[in-house]
């Protein structure tokens, strides 16, 4: 799953807010915003062994929710993020990042397990900013 969200993302930069659109036609962008809230909060969940499948899964959730918004305009998302409750996952992703593993801040590893590259902003950072992006509302957490 870290996979196919950190090439969605990686392709998000790519393409523009229509063919993104086109592409997530079949699914629907409010069963996509669906799916990244519960990838999310499952993430978030203390214990889990997301982080030890791929511990930048919450870092890709989150960043392809700022580019989401960031194309809002164009894909009229907003509501999707307010009804699925990405503001209360949002949050808890916050009150979480700071005691974020340690992998969470690095983008490469060498095969040995090394961390080779870090992030240029933290975790905790990247979450304010998508925060910021999404308007308060009704939190109708599923």
């Amino acid at each position: 799953m870290g996979a196919f969200l950190g090439l969605i993302l990686q392709l998000s930069k790519l393409v523009t807010a229509a063919d993104f659109n086109v592409a997530v036609n079949g699914v629907g962008c409010r069963n996509f915003i669906e799916k990244l809230t519960s990838i999310l909060r499952k993430a978030n969940e203390q214990g889990t062994d997301v982080h030890e499948m791929h511990p930048g899964i919450r870092r890709f959730a989150i960043e392809l929710v700022i580019w989401i918004m960031q194309s809002d305009p164009q894909l009229h998302c907003e509501q999707h993020f307010i009804d699925c409750g990405m503001r209360s996952a949002l949050e808890e992703a916050r009150e979480t990042s700071r005691r974020a593993s340690w992998q969470e801040n690095f983008r490469l590893f060498s095969p040995g397990g090394i961390p080779v590259l870090e992030y240029e902003e933290s975790l905790h950072s990247v979450v304010l900013r998508a925060q910021e992006l999404i308007p308060p509302g009704v939190h109708n957490a599923q």
